[in-house]
């Protein structure tokens, strides 16, 4: 399973390029279809996105992290984080979970 593997590098020391190379020098795609990237494995702190961020893989499910507005001028939808006080936060039971979160 790529996301046991992309945590059992990050416990190892490996760093980001490393991993990174590899899965794309395997051909593995990334979540998006394309290239892996160090995006795709941390993303962005303030959106707590990438793979080695996701409570997901942590055995947690957040909800209620984004709120969605159109745009007056455009009526393109527009997400914006909400504090992290409003998250709702529930964890998975009988999750085999990451022991050792590396971000």
């Amino acid at each position: 399973m790529i996301i046991r593997e992309i945590f059992e590098y990050c416990a190892e020391g490996q760093k980001l390029k490393h991993i990174y190379d590899d899965l794309n020098s395997k051909g593995i795609d990334s979540p998006k279809g394309g290239k892996w990237a160090p995006s795709s494995l941390v993303g962005s702190f303030v959106r707590q996105t990438g793979m080695l961020r996701k409570t997901l893989y942590n055995g947690f499910v957040t909800f209620n992290k984004l709120q969605y507005r159109k745009q007056p001028e455009n009526g393109k939808r527009l997400s914006i984080v909400r504090p992290e006080k409003e998250w709702i936060t529930v964890q998975f039971l009988n999750f085999p979970s990451s022991k050792k979160k590396p971000f």
